[in-house]
């Protein structure tokens, strides 16, 4: 039992072999969204969030829709082509080309998280912030960013080895606490408040993973449930800096969280209505970025194991 929790407590992979892991998540979310961008869908979600926004809006009149979801597509799916070819040892050159990719992400999700201030997000009837209305998958990208970030730095590194980038990883490491509670803190807090617990009803009712919990509770008892999971989980991974064993226990638990979401995407479905895999919908992208999140907290676990 003793080696177990030694292990468990300070098991760490190669940096390498981590960030391999965290460029397959970016890769996978980046070519597979990237590559819907000309799709009716896409093209809808452009105009709305692009539309709505005073930095974008000027962009979106002057290129158009359909000419600048093209642009996007190219972006996006080079993004992710490159941070995958940057996986390789074979040249230094993929070095460069995954440094350019995660980079080129990590600046998408920053212009993708000024929505938060730009667009109208709020539910007007609660007095707006901090109570979201559609703005459930911008707080994911602080953590998105996070990955991508880290992404980079390992790729810098090989291509400047002289040059120490410590200052950056910690500074990172930081931000990934932010970006945690970010998602655990702040729409786990919601689950207490009336209209968030309507508004997962119709996820949990029909998932055969969590419907039971109406048999057993309230509509807003089932939903105060999950909040407290959700928070207690963000607790115990707060406690890194001072005890590994119970940040660890966090990182389990949001792993937990996530497998139990990306459920939603068979019983909601996170498809489109008129089309199945790989044509998904805006719940079905919120889900997929929670790929993000365990990602980000593994940072802090892979982190956290060198202290």
């Amino acid at each position: 039992m003793q080696n177990l929790l030694a292990t468990f407590t300070h098991w760490r992979p190669s940096e390498k072999s981590f960030v391999n892991y965290l460029s397959i998540v970016a890769a996978i979310y980046l070519i597979w969204l990237g590559s819907l961008k000309m799709t009716v869908s896409e093209i809808a979600q452009i105009n709305y969030w692009l539309g709505a926004s005073p930095l974008f809006s000027p962009i979106l009149s002057w290129l158009g829709v359909e000419t600048l979801a093209a642009l996007m597509l190219v972006i996006e799916v080079s993004a992710g082509v490159f941070i995958l070819l940057g996986m390789s040892n074979a040249r230094p050159v993929f070095a460069r080309l995954g440094f350019l990719g995660s980079a080129l992400a990590g600046v998408m999700f920053l212009l993708n998280f000024t929505y938060l201030f730009t667009n109208p997000i709020w539910v007007d009837e609660l007095g707006g912030f901090p109570y979201l209305k559609t703005g459930f998958n911008i707080v994911k990208y602080p953590s998105m960013f996070v990955v991508v970030a880290y992404i980079a730095i390992f790729h810098l590194e090989k291509i400047k080895p002289n040059y120490s980038l410590e200052r950056f990883k910690s500074a990172l490491t930081g931000l990934a606490f932010v970006g945690v509670i970010m998602i655990m803190g702040w729409i786990g807090a919601l689950k207490f408040v009336q209209y968030e617990a309507e508004g997962i009803y119709g996820l949990m009712s029909t998932n055969i993973l969590f419907s039971w919990m109406y048999d057993v509770w309230s509509v807003q008892g089932a939903s105060n449930v999950i909040g407290v999971v959700e928070l207690t989980f963000l607790a115990l991974l707060l406690a890194f800096p001072f005890n590994r064993t119970l940040g660890r226990v966090g990182v389990l638990g949001i792993v937990a969280t996530t497998l139990g979401t990306q459920s939603f995407l068979v019983s909601l479905p996170g498809w489109n209505e008129s089309a199945y895999f790989p044509l998904i919908n805006e719940r079905g992208v919120f889900f997929i970025k929670d790929h993000f999140l365990v990602a980000c907290s593994l940072i802090l676990a892979f982190r956290y194991s060198e202290k």
